[in-house]
């Protein structure tokens, strides 16, 4: 749907209601006006021009950013909204229809669903867990020490650091892995940086080889000439 002749193809038919599941995927992930749309959110818009209806479907919550929730609805009825504009509360109540497992009902008008009942369990770890956790403190310390100067690579580090944290309350079978790949990448790495550079032939020498194999070709060439 990027090029106008792939477009213009299909212009003409008749195409009635656009049905995009999963669509918070197509939302703008962060609060900026200019934000440039990817390639999906590019085609959905594209795509939903051409469709009298359009039908988005969404099981995951909203992250909070007006501008997200304003380019799906612009998306959805360009009429009645726009993207970055506070949309008008009636105009919402028109096109969305949010049902939550409590408002879903059998036909007898019973719950289908059972309440949900949150209980708070306290955890006690054992020392070792609490030694564990301070070491990891300690490994994740040290390495954003290391790349303190380059921004991008602290961002990558800040990124990655609480997946260690998780695994480890969680899965010790995974935070093992998780510091055995650690380990052998850093282990691949210093044996890198130790291997000596490659001695860089000089130019003269590889000139040298590349007339000693055009005379090898032409004294091939002559012998064969002389057997025929």
């Amino acid at each position: 749907m990027e090029t106008g002749t792939t477009r213009e193809r299909y212009a003409w038919r008749p195409f009635d209601l656009l049905i995009v599941d999963e669509v918070h995927h197509v939302a703008p992930k962060r609060r900026m006006r200019a934000m440039p749309w990817i390639a999906s959110r590019r085609a959905i818009r594209r795509l939903a021009q051409d469709f009298e209806h359009r039908l988005f479907l969404s099981a995951t919550p909203h992250n909070g950013y007006r501008e997200s929730w304003t380019a799906l609805l612009a998306m959805l009825d360009p009429l009645r909204f726009a993207r970055g504009v506070e949309p008008d509360r009636q105009a919402i109540g028109q096109v969305m229809v949010r049902r939550m497992k409590d408002n879903v009902r059998n036909p007898d008008g019973s719950a289908r669903f059972p309440q949900r009942v949150v209980k708070a369990i306290q955890v006690e770890y054992s020392e070792s867990n609490r030694e564990a956790h301070r070491l990891l403190q300690t490994l994740t310390d040290t390495r954003r020490q290391r790349v303190a100067q380059d921004k991008r690579r602290r961002a990558a580090v800040d990124i990655a650091r609480p997946l260690p944290n998780k695994r480890l309350f969680s899965s010790s079978l995974a935070f093992a892995k998780t510091i055995d790949h650690y380990a052998t990448t850093l282990r691949s790495r210093s044996r890198a940086e130790q291997a000596p550079a490659p001695v860089q032939a000089p130019a003269w020498l590889e000139r040298l080889e590349l007339a000693g194999e055009d005379e090898a070709d032409d004294t091939a060439k002559n012998e064969a000439e002389h057997t025929s």
